[in-house]
């Protein structure tokens, strides 16, 4: 949300308010139910930036004051593209090792054969 969207909104001016099952208090700001600490952060910040997070510092999800807000980044996007990237890696190695397990077998049985024969 912009700022713009509450530019005709007062500060504390509420429709309704509750607490869901989760602990985070919402509110209906123009008709439409908003996390309350978005909505006050939003108000005094502008709109949360792109992958980021808000934090209570004194894990009160009820405390929505800003001052009790902490703008965090979500580190789990850029971490599972690495592990994405890990995985693929660790895929192909093991289809490596899969396949040389396969050569040293053959090998072995060729071998096994061999003397077999001698």
């Amino acid at each position: 949300m912009s700022k713009e969207k509450f530019a005709n909104m007062k500060i504390g001016h509420e429709e309704g308010r509750f607490i869901g099952k989760d602990g985070y208090v919402r509110v209906k700001i123009g008709g439409h139910w908003l996390y309350e600490h978005i909505y006050n952060w939003e108000l005094q910040n502008g709109p949360l930036p792109k992958n980021h997070f808000l934090k209570f510092k004194d894990k009160n999800k009820q405390n929505t004051s800003v001052e009790n807000l902490v703008l965090r980044e979500h580190k789990i996007l850029e971490n599972s593209d690495k592990l994405k990237d890990e995985i693929i890696d660790l895929n192909t190695r093991i289809f490596e090792l899969e396949e040389e397990n396969k050569k040293l077998e053959l090998q072995i049985e060729r071998l096994k054969k061999e003397k077999l024969n001698d």
